[in-house]
């Protein structure tokens, strides 16, 4: 004091075991420092606002001197030690603490510890705590929230995927059956139409296709006027139109209850591919039924025509859990 620098001492507790601090300030009279004034000054207000002060709905603060030793708090068990100047229980986290924060346990209970020292002369320590649920209760909630989202947003994804699998595989699929149905009943006027350009959208082609060429065949034998041959012709047809038409409505069946398998899939479209040619086939030899047709024997792989059989039964099996 005497070199003119104010000066503040450790606080200690006065005969009335109040927190209590001197000051000591330098007197001076043109420059020169002709005497010193001390003060002591009674920190019993200021340990009075600490404990009044609330930091969120459960959080206080605490004053802690140079050395660690606790003299005013919010809390009631920190006032307790704060009358007998002891010292800070976390005081060696404190120390270790970087980043001027870190949690420990006070009371049974986590609590978020922030701390700050005040500038010179005073060099005190002030801490808040909070509790750790409320201290991260935002976040918890930023996190519920996000997860209540993310669930939602799955249940739109899967509402949007079963409309849009709706829309892509089952519509087309009920209506390429429904016309199936109609054709194998004889009603053969009446077209499928599909937006989307895709397999179905090429079955369906197909089978409009069958169906013109089908009603083409019809008129041009009554053209003909071959009424006697007409019958035989149309029982035939029913007779050979039956198995492919039959193998087609069966693995659409297969689709529907069990798209999901890429097997009948792909074993679907070799069959469906198979029974349209012959289908085709068929048509275009009804188509010529008027000329006399030549007789050209030709060898076949018996291999393949026994392959194509079972495979266009696969179906069938599957419904009666026949494994072959």
């Amino acid at each position: 004091v005497i070199k003119g620098d104010l000066h503040i001492s450790e606080v200690y507790q006065s005969e009335d075991l109040t927190p209590t601090i001197t000051l000591a300030l330098p007197v001076k009279h043109l420059g020169n420092t002709t005497g010193i004034l001390a003060v002591e000054l009674d920190l019993f207000h200021l340990w009075q606002l600490i404990s009044k002060i609330r930091i969120g709905k459960n959080g206080y603060l605490n004053l802690l001197t140079p050395k660690g030793k606790i003299f005013a708090s919010g809390n009631g068990y920190y006032k307790k030690l704060a009358i007998n100047m002891t010292n800070y229980p976390h005081i060696e986290l404190l120390s270790a603490a970087q980043n001027k924060v870190f949690e420990a346990n006070t009371q049974n209970k986590s609590h978020l510890i922030v701390f700050s020292t005040l500038p010179k002369p005073f060099n005190w320590t002030v801490t808040v705590e909070l509790p750790s649920t409320e201290a991260y209760a935002l976040s918890n909630k930023m996190r519920t929230n996000l997860v209540y989202g993310i669930i939602i947003l799955l249940f739109v994804v899967l509402l949007t995927s079963l409309v849009l699998s709706r829309q892509i595989i089952l519509d087309p699929i009920g209506k390429i059956m429904q016309r199936i149905r109609e054709i194998s009943k004889g009603r053969l006027e009446g077209k499928i139409i599909l937006k989307n350009k895709d397999e179905f959208a090429l079955l369906a082609e197909t089978l409009n296709n069958m169906s013109d060429k089908i009603i083409e065949s019809q008129k041009s034998l009554i053209r003909k006027e071959k009424q006697a041959l007409l019958g035989r012709v149309a029982s035939q047809l029913v007779h050979d139109l039956k198995h492919p038409v039959q193998s087609i409505e069966n693995y659409t069946t297969l689709l529907i209850e069990q798209p999901e398998k890429e097997e009948y899939r792909v074993l679907g479209r070799s069959v469906l591919k198979n029974e349209l040619n012959k289908i085709n086939f068929f048509l275009d030899s009804l188509h010529d039924l008027a000329a006399d047709i030549p007789h050209y024997p030709s060898k076949q792989q018996l291999h393949p025509l026994i392959n194509n059989v079972v495979n266009s039964l696969v179906p069938q099996m599957h419904q009666k859990n026949i494994q072959l």
